[in-house]
């Protein structure tokens, strides 16, 4: 069995207003619509309010009541993205990708297609992707949103 760990320090957080990261398009304009927390760098498996510290837009939430400055957060969608690539010998019959634990609901897109949606505290979820991988050089995007 073939592996390739996609957890690390190498992912990506946006911050977007409800439903806007879906379509990335004004309808009224037609024009690419920015995300409000603009990209930064991520970890997985971490939390949205860790990384947003790390990267200096919270303060420590465990010092006295700076945790009340975080409040915005849960009134945000948050997109984790990844680029990997996958060697072309490296695909056999199946190839799957696993979480070990999402929290609590979104969804995950490989390559610009919504591969599953999810419900529940650190659910595991395992996905079929054999179909939407791309091998060789070119990258595959993963991205999960909620």
């Amino acid at each position: 069995m073939n592996e390739i760990l996609l957890s690390g320090c190498d992912w990506k957080l946006t911050g977007w207003y409800r439903n806007q990261w879906r379509s990335k398009t004004s309808m009224e304009l037609n024009m690419t619509i920015l995300p409000t927390i603009p990209l930064m760098n991520a970890t997985v498996p971490g939390t949205i309010q860790k990384d947003l510290m790390e990267n200096g837009w919270l303060k420590d939430l465990n010092i006295g009541l700076q945790s009340l400055d975080a409040e915005w957060v849960n009134n945000r969608e948050w997109i984790l993205e990844k680029k990997f690539c996958v060697e072309p010998d490296w695909v056999h019959d199946r190839c799957e990708l696993v979480f070990e634990g999402l929290d609590y609901n979104g969804e995950v897109y490989l390559n610009g297609s919504k591969v599953v949606g999810f419900e529940g505290m650190f659910k595991p979820v395992t996905i079929d992707v054999t179909e939407k991988l791309v091998t060789g050089e070119k990258e595959n995007l993963l991205e999960v949103g909620r």
